[in-house]
């Protein structure tokens, strides 16, 4: 999914290679279709289609290692997920123990959660190397493995009273992939809530995803009575904790969640031998299916200019629904009988596990950025630069942040506004792409603005210190996305401050946002002339420069770009989207547009002088 989702919603739309309600509509049958399919194919031969589902993504595996690129890229991944998804469903209709599924489905969450954050979301199949190409072959043929694994109802499971259906025992899932997808896996939103350093926002997330599986392990030590009431509590007061990305409630939140949505998953749930196979396999097809879409709605809600406050409803309601099921899987007579007493051998073996895990994620992480080269007390010339990164994926759909730095290193910038920055979303891998940026940029000062969601904004990269920041959202009018800007003050090595503006504002198609989006930048762009400031104004302005949209920026910042400058769609460009404007005092000495697809939009590098008085 992390090579389907973003080849296809991110890329190929934005890149004119496919129509956005078209991506929408494969996605949603890819994900929440073949779950559905999948359940009168397991009442038949479960064997065969979980020996199936599980060889074809080892060979869709193999094949993302092999480097195809755009819509066959797309294809093989989505080929990959759909079958994986087919394969759960028969793995969840067909077991005779539920909550090892269960168990080992939450264990594969948390798995790949910890080894995106130990990786900053390359991973096997991103990285390149040849250990992580090593790593992914011995995945395929743990996979191979386990399609030989006999996965048939058994006949001779004993008939018990009816203590619940199947919903309630794969209800779960749905709070388990969203809840964890969003909020309790995403470093990227620790690192946005509380400016931590990377290996700190690795070790939050990581031990949050660590207590999932222990939450999970421990709940059957406890009656079930006490465990569900405890985890809706957990979901309800984690999720409206977390949702606003700030500080330390944002951590805490996160905490809480995983830890009532491992107890959830792990209160256990008898399986009434008597329920017809179409039930067993329904109730899991369903939950997975609807997880899928309420992922797919919360995460497209940007993209079809729902307003935003529609995001944090979708999570809310899913804790909400977490926690009624909670409460009733809880009640008396729902589950089985609890052994009441924790062991201590095994409880410190997982608590030192955890322990372990949590400190082997942090040391794997990135460091931080370093300065590229010392900064120049004299420095009269400065390389700064515009660039949408689309997520940190290319136009070939995959994921390479670092191919994206070195065009930007390349051209040595001092400063650079990043738009298309993606720290967390399930879209997009739950990657957070700025850290890989900075560190392989060398600059080691940054500010982010969020704009759409709490992980996905612009970005203001610096080789010198940012003194002053804020950001501050843009007027939408009717249904353009939620956009931002960011206003910065940079200090310089002698001393002179640099106003800094950046921002991405709605396409040109949206004329009257755009003109609204506009008339406020210029605002700002006003006000940090009336403190004698020389400013930069930066950023994808959704098209060329002109009409209204021109005449609001022209009386402040003459210098527009020149013509026949072009770098959006990066394949072959038609019309230039980013700017680098500049007011009285600065002037542009050169223009570099390097032709290199490495994100749907080719950067724009401005070589800024002020030894000049020219505009």
């Amino acid at each position: 999914m992390r090579a389907f989702l973003p080849g296809l919603l991110v890329i190929q739309p934005a890149a004119n290679g496919l129509p956005l309600p078209v991506a929408i509509t494969l996605a949603a049958g890819v994900l929440c279709v073949s779950p559905l399919l999948g359940v009168g194919l397991a009442r038949r031969r479960p064997h065969a289609v979980w020996t199936a589902g599980v060889l074809v993504v080892a060979v869709s595996l193999l094949a993302l290692v092999a480097a195809p690129s755009g819509a066959l890229l797309a294809a093989v991944a989505g080929t990959g997920s759909a079958a994986g998804l087919l394969a759960l469903v028969t793995l969840a209709g067909a077991a005779t123990a539920p909550r090892g599924v269960r168990l080992g489905v939450l264990a594969g969450l948390v798995v790949e959660g910890l080894a995106r954050t130990a990786t900053t979301g390359l991973g096997p199949v991103w990285s390149g190397t040849l250990a992580s190409n090593l790593l992914a072959v011995v995945v395929v043929v743990l996979l191979a493995g386990t399609a030989r694994t006999p996965v048939r109802p058994s006949a001779s499971a004993a008939a018990a009273p009816l203590l619940a259906p199947p919903l309630l025992a794969w209800g779960w899932l749905v709070p388990a992939i969203v809840l964890t997808g969003t909020l309790t896996g995403v470093t990227g939103r620790v690192a946005v809530a509380t400016g931590w350093s990377v290996a700190e926002a690795a070790g939050a997330t990581a031990s949050a995803l660590a207590l999932v599986v222990l939450a999970a392990l421990l709940a059957p030590r406890l009656p079930a009575t006490r465990t569900g009431p405890a985890a809706a509590a957990l979901l309800l007061v984690g999720t409206t904790a977390s949702l606003p990305a700030a500080g330390w409630p944002t951590v805490l939140g996160t905490i809480a969640v995983a830890i009532g949505v491992g107890a959830l998953a792990g209160i256990d749930i008898p399986r009434d031998a008597r329920i017809t196979p179409l039930r067993r396999t329904l109730a899991p097809a369903l939950a997975l299916s609807g997880a899928m879409a309420l992922l797919l709605a919360y995460e497209l809600t940007p993209l079809l200019g729902l307003p935003p406050n529609v995001r944090p409803l979708l999570l809310l309601a899913v804790a909400l629904g977490a926690a009624v099921l909670a409460m009733a899987v809880g009640r008396p007579g729902r589950t089985a009988g609890v052994r009441g007493r924790l062991r201590p051998l095994p409880t410190l073996t997982a608590v030192l596990g955890a322990a372990a895990t949590v400190a082997v994620v942090s040391l794997l992480a990135p460091t931080t950025a370093r300065p590229a080269t010392p900064a120049d007390p004299a420095v009269s010339r400065l390389e700064v630069a515009s660039f949408h990164i689309s997520a940190g994926f290319g136009v070939d759909g995959r994921y390479d942040p670092a191919r994206q730095a070195e065009l930007l290193r390349d051209h040595d910038v001092d400063l650079v506004l990043l738009t298309g920055v993606d720290r967390g979303s399930w879209l997009a891998g739950g990657q957070d792409v700025l850290p890989l940026l900075q560190a392989t940029l060398g600059l080691e000062h940054g500010v982010f603005a969020p704009a759409g969601s709490e992980v996905t904004g612009h970005a203001l990269l610096s080789r010198y210190p940012i003194t002053e920041f804020v950001a501050e959202p843009l007027p939408a009018e009717g249904r353009a996305a939620v956009h931002s800007q960011l206003v910065a003050v940079v200090a310089l090595p002698d001393g002179v401050e640099l106003g800094v503006i950046g921002t991405q504002l709605a396409v040109a198609e949206q004329e009257a946002a755009r003109l609204a989006q506009a008339r406020a930048v210029a605002g700002n762009v006003a006000r940090l002339q009336e403190r004698q400031l020389p400013t930069v104004l930066l950023g994808d302005l959704g098209g060329p420069l002109d009409g209204t949209v021109l005449d609001s920026f022209s009386p402040l910042l003459p210098g527009v770009m020149p013509d026949g400058a072009r770098n959006f769609p990066a394949p072959r460009p038609t019309e230039l989207r980013d700017h680098v404007l500049l007011s009285e005092g600065l002037r542009r000495s050169a223009l570099a547009i390097p032709a290199a697809p490495a994100a749907t939009h080719l950067p724009v590098v401005v070589t800024v002088d002020r030894s000049s008085d020219e505009p």
